[in-house]
């Protein structure tokens, strides 16, 4: 899975930063805690949230037969003395 970097906030709708921003308040949050965060009616929530998962810019997972979202950011590598990149580049 691919992570969100500051540049795709930027393409994002309002309505989807909305969201990142609400899974960043509160990673680990199911739809009706993100409905409370979000002013977005519950319908709404659940069509944006789908087309963020389809992209890849949120994780969902099962806890207890309750789904949970959070976001993933990309973070810059940092440079590792000896060892070249493109051998780093075999563990993502």
């Amino acid at each position: 899975m691919s992570g969100l970097s500051a540049l795709d906030l930027l393409a994002l709708s309002e309505e989807e930063q909305l969201i990142v921003r609400g899974l960043v308040h509160r990673p680990g949050s199911t739809m009706a805690d993100l409905a409370q965060v979000v002013p977005l009616s519950l319908q709404e929530l659940e069509v944006h949230v789908r087309r963020l998962l389809q992209d890849s810019q949120l994780v969902e997972q099962q806890l207890d037969g309750q789904s949970i979202f959070s976001v993933r950011f990309k973070r810059e590598r940092q440079r590792i003395r000896n060892i070249a990149p493109s051998a780093l580049d075999l563990y993502d």
